[in-house]
């Protein structure tokens, strides 16, 4: 894809494009796998998919108000759910259409009165998970949300150029006895921004896009525009900004965002200079109760470091995997080797310098372990178990 206006001016279509074509998933060697009929797989060369909804009692959670009309009376549920759960057609009342972005599960739903993402529930394998999506996690990813905002209304400089996508609402059924649901996420970032603004995730900086392959990745091309040393603009700009957010989060909330490249976007403002760093998706965001006892902070009953449902797993593996896993072997090391092909970066320097960003930064670095932890290269039935991958850690 090109650098051009059009992903200022015409945002949602061009984040659509770059989550279904600019999407390399190379981080893991199960990233590309997936059990999604490929009918339904955002590469797929359509303009989106016809979603049921399903004439099934149903239960809002949230604000209602932003929910599109269409989906306040029926259940969204994904063609492979439908038939894997073995609906039956005459509980189908109507169809919508969707288009699916880079995460397979996630749709945007374009109705009449507004936009919103869709995050459905689909017990098929993406990845190394199984994407059931239960009510306890769609009641979590609602409490986050709002304990972000509140967080936001305090003014500290360490967010000021934080935004995120608020989980807003959530629509929950009971299907043969067991709880499934959808999240509406919206698709205007919070705080909401006057100006016109475009939005590149994290994976399009490096990715390749498959439509035009001689393209260069997005991060170069911003590089060249923006005229900047390679190496300073994606530390200053990208990689600093993410360690701070998630410093502050985990050390003054007691929330470890999971920062990787599916997870944040950049904001890129008219000149192509970058904005704010947006984050979303936060139904299963890992909480430290220890931190927020501390603060005084009202509790979290899910995913809680150390919680009676043991969802999670000790601390320090925690913070390891939020860092080490998810934020610098999943994005930060990719972007690295954009750096290093295209301006002949060093990469044991950048890696020493995200080392000093994670020293000077990481408020909270005594949690962490001294070892690097990783997840197991298979996929999961029930609770992983992460093992040690490295005794000395790349980027800290």
């Amino acid at each position: 894809m090109q650098l051009s206006l059009k992903i200022i001016r015409d945002p949602i279509n061009s984040l659509i494009y770059l989550e279904r074509y600019v999407c390399t998933k190379d981080y893991h060697v199960l990233a590309n796998y997936s059990e999604v009929s490929k009918s339904y797989n955002p590469q797929t060369r359509n303009d989106g998919f016809e979603l049921p909804l399903l004439n099934f009692p149903i239960n809002l959670h949230g604000d209602v108000n932003s929910i599109p009309n269409i989906l306040k009376s029926h259940f969204p549920m994904h063609p492979d759910t439908v038939e894997d759960l073995k609906i039956k057609m005459e509980e189908i009342v109507q169809y919508i259409k969707v288009i699916p972005t880079s995460s397979m599960r996630t749709v945007l739903v374009d109705a009449k009165e507004k936009k919103v993402f869709l995050k459905l529930s689909i017990n098929r394998y993406i990845a190394r998970s199984k994407r059931k999506l239960s009510s306890k996690q769609i009641i979590h990813g609602l409490a986050v949300t709002k304990d972000i905002e509140k967080a936001l209304s305090e003014k500290s400089m360490q967010l000021k150029d934080f935004a995120f996508l608020p989980e807003v609402a959530g629509i929950v059924t009971t299907i043969h006895g067991e709880e499934i649901g959808a999240v509406v996420r919206s698709v205007e970032p919070y705080p909401k921004n006057n100006t016109d603004r475009g939005y590149i995730p994290f994976f399009a900086l490096y990715s390749s896009d498959i439509n035009n392959p001689s393209d260069e990745p997005l991060l170069v091309q911003l590089i060249r525009h923006n005229s900047v040393d390679p190496l300073d603009f994606t530390l200053t700009k990208i990689i600093e900004p993410v360690i701070r957010h998630f410093n502050y989060f985990a050390s003054e909330k007691g929330l470890l965002l999971q920062a990787h490249a599916q997870n944040t976007l950049l904001e890129i403002n008219p000149d192509f200079s970058i904005g704010r760093i947006i984050y979303r998706d936060f139904g299963s965001v890992t909480i430290d109760g220890e931190v927020r006892t501390k603060k005084r902070l009202s509790d979290f009953k899910n995913y809680m470091i150390n919680g009676k449902d043991n969802d999670r797993v000790e601390s320090s593996i925690e913070y390891s995997l939020r860092y080490d896993e998810f934020m610098t072997a999943h994005s930060f090391e990719l972007i690295g080797k954009i750096l290093e092909k295209n301006f002949k970066v060093n990469i044991i320097i950048f890696k020493e310098k995200i080392k000093e960003i994670f020293f000077n930064t990481m408020t909270c670095k005594d949690k962490f372990p001294k070892v690097q932890y990783s997840i197991p290269v298979e996929l999961s039935i029930g609770k992983f178990k992460p093992f040690v991958l490295k005794e000395i850690p790349d980027y800290r």
